[in-house]
């Protein structure tokens, strides 16, 4: 597995998210399932939302409260609609 960093995220409206990541590959991210209930509630507010911005040091979508949003999930799960890779029992660590 391919560990990716996020390129660039430039917020949208309706709480969508365009994001490049470092091979290139983009795509939008509805975020708006997120914001219902638990942590990420805080993010609801359109001001809050609008704030995302690449986190220098871990290359994810992050905002100025300490949020952020695991980048593989986001190339492999919601980008490319596939299970995040398990690294198996044994098996050489990651990349």
């Amino acid at each position: 597995m391919n560990l990716h960093r996020v390129q660039s995220v430039r917020p949208l409206e309706s709480f969508r998210l365009d994001i490049t990541f470092d091979d290139g590959k983009s795509f939008c991210f509805d975020a708006s399932k997120l914001l219902a209930e638990g942590v990420f509630q805080i993010l609801a507010n359109p001001a809050e939302f609008a704030r995302a911005s690449v986190d220098p040091v871990s290359g994810c979508v992050a905002w100025p409260n300490g949020m952020d949003l695991d980048t593989q999930v986001l190339y492999y799960e919601d980008m490319l609609g596939q299970k995040l890779p398990v690294k198996e029992k044994g098996a050489a660590s990651l990349p």
